[in-house]
């Protein structure tokens, strides 16, 4: 099944820091499981495409809203953790009695096709079609960012999370040139028009708009 979440725009928010969202891709997006009072973020493996998995679209009436989902799949078995599989899956339900096929052409050949989708796994424990093994399934906006940093600062902290081996000074010239570029920025510090601290605290927008640079510059997973 896909699960999709409805995001409404924050009260706090600015028009940046919204278009960022509604222009960016699901990939700004955390989704997690509450499980025991543990909370486990869906990721997918190694080589594994994230378009199979999560999906992002933007509303075409209500400038204010967006919408993001992720496939998910309940099995029988007791919970043991998340897993994901890719497997084959209608695009619809729709099915033409196969006594009408054999004489007769599909009249909606393009319904019901089959393509490759990814699903995080849950074991469920019971055969009772209730989805009850996690406390919650809910999406966030990702930061991992602990104090008020420049955007130079925050991806040198973003490429420690993700282990990181390789030279920076290329990494950190682009980021900090990138600093300063929207015309509503008038101190310099901004990313894309983002203010990195917001009432003395690290603001998640803007971290999550200098992680965006990093995969789209350099293609970084994170």
């Amino acid at each position: 099944m896909r699960l999709e979440f409805k995001v409404t725009k924050p009260a706090n928010a600015t028009a940046a820091e919204w278009n960022f969202l509604r222009n960016g891709g699901y990939e700004n997006f955390s989704f997690n499981v509450l499980k025991g009072g543990s909370v486990i973020r869906l990721a997918i493996a190694n080589g594994q495409s994230a378009d199979k998995f999560f999906y992002k679209r933007v509303s075409a009436f209500d400038p204010n809203s967006l919408y993001v989902s992720v496939n998910l799949a309940v099995t029988d078995d007791s919970y043991q953790g998340v897993g994901s599989v890719v497997a084959d899956s209608k695009t619809d339900l729709y099915s033409v009695n196969p006594t009408y096929l054999a004489s007769n052409a599909n009249p909606f050949p393009e319904r019901g096709a089959k393509k490759q989708r990814g699903f995080f796994l849950f074991g469920d424990g019971a055969k009772d079609a209730e989805f009850t093994s996690p406390e919650a399934i809910y999406v966030t906006l990702p930061a991992t960012v602990q104090e008020c940093s420049a955007a130079p600062g925050v991806a040198n902290f973003v490429l420690d999370s993700i282990g990181f081996k390789g030279g920076r000074g290329a990494i950190a010239k682009a980021v900090a040139s990138e600093m300063g570029s929207h015309p509503d920025d008038k101190n310099g510090s901004m990313f894309w028009g983002i203010d990195y601290c917001v009432h003395g605290q690290p603001n998640p927008y803007y971290e999550a708009a200098v992680k965006s640079f990093l995969r789209t510059k350099f293609g970084l997973k994170v």
